[in-house]
């Protein structure tokens, strides 16, 4: 795989990966056309950069592919390709990495899994049990095991508030939070309003 590949990314999409590398468990939550799905498929990219076995998911199958997936070979430089099955939606890199893209409908086939890492897309939209479970997963040996995730604002009584902001003041080095607003995205087309 070419190392002279070059991303874009804005700077709470860094931080927001600089924060995976130091921790166990990263949320980037922002609102609409903050670049969420795409920096969870960048973030995956450098994950599978190194030889390692991961998890994309979604809370649906019509998400996954429609959006997820989509956000995903749009970014992953073909050249990085070795093989995809789309019977089991998975995806080898040439180093040897395995990527597989998993709806999160069915928590029944995610149970024997071993993986270094998963990143969760509309993290919102997952059960905390499901979450749980892919922690439970990060068990290969020798694997970096860290999990990641993308959504929109949640609220105080959502799951995701008691991990990553509740548990991310108590265990900084474990849980972290990037929130990221949707005007910083220099990406997106410039509205013009009339009055």
């Amino acid at each position: 795989m070419s190392a002279n590949v070059v991303f874009e990314y804005l700077p709470k999409q860094k931080e927001f990966m600089t924060n995976v590398d130091e921790v166990s468990f990263a949320a980037y939550i922002g609102g609409f056309g903050s670049g969420k799905t795409h920096v969870l498929c960048l973030q995956s990219l450098r994950e599978a950069s190194i030889p390692s076995r991961g998890l994309i998911g979604a809370s649906t199958y019509r998400m996954l592919e429609d959006t997820t997936q989509r956000k995903f070979f749009e970014l992953c430089p073909p050249s990085w390709i070795e093989s995809w099955r789309k019977s089991n939606d998975t995806l080898t890199l040439r180093n040897g990495s395995e990527i597989i893209f998993r709806n999160l409908e069915s928590p029944g086939r995610l149970a024997s899994l071993e993986l270094d890492w998963f990143g969760l897309d509309e993290i919102g939209e997952v059960k905390q049990d499901i979450f749980r479970m892919l922690q439970g997963r990060l068990r290969k040996k020798g694997g970096r095991h860290r999990g990641f995730g993308v959504g929109n604002p949640a609220g105080p009584a959502h799951w995701t508030y008691e991990y990553f902001v509740i548990l991310a003041e108590k265990y900084p080095n474990k849980y972290r939070l990037t929130q990221a607003p949707s005007n910083e995205n220099t990406f997106l087309p410039k509205i013009i309003l009339r009055t």
